[in-house]
């Protein structure tokens, strides 16, 4: 009976000398198949099956990124909704990503910020961003890569609320 595995069957090199730590599984490229693998050794002394040790040994493989990060690098333009005075308005933010993390600048007229700086991040499709003071902060979900939509915050008016935007 051959050793078997989530990748495959499993060559397994028998009367491998050099001690424990020696490599008795033949490379096997994981990248591809992440998660927690658990390994079991059995062990015997040559020429003998009555007595043995049983080793058990798990390890945990991160592989690659397959998570895709949208990217959001652009001018966007949206409508915020207050949930706490019951009035609305516009943004627009122009945007450039660098890997995660986002700058450029942002307008939302209703509030006196005009070309603000704005800083951010993205990951996967979540998304934050604001001006770098910290005035007006939106968070939410990217949708297709050319929508977005979320709750903001703007602390200094104890207000908060819905926006959506698009690019």
């Amino acid at each position: 009976m051959q050793p078997y595995s989530s990748v495959g069957p499993v060559k397994w090199r028998s009367n491998t000398t050099g001690g424990i730590n020696a490599r008795i599984l033949p490379d096997i490229d994981m990248s591809s198949y992440p998660g927690t693998y658990t390994f079991y050794f059995f062990m015997t002394p040559p020429g003998r099956l009555d007595v043995g040790r049983l080793w058990i040994s798990s390890l945990v493989i991160g592989g690659g990124s397959s998570v895709i990060t949208d990217n959001v690098t652009g001018t966007w333009h949206g409508n915020w909704q207050s949930s706490a005075y019951g009035i609305s308005g516009t943004f627009t933010a122009d945007i450039t990503q660098h890997g995660s993390t986002l700058n450029g600048k942002i307008d939302v007229p209703q509030i006196g910020m005009t070309n603000a700086d704005l800083k951010g991040t993205v990951n996967e499709n979540m998304i934050k961003f604001g001006d770098i003071d910290d005035q007006i902060t939106f968070s939410g979900t990217v949708s297709g890569g050319s929508s977005a939509s979320g709750t903001y915050v703007y602390p200094h008016l104890g207000d908060n609320g819905n926006w959506q935007g698009t690019r």
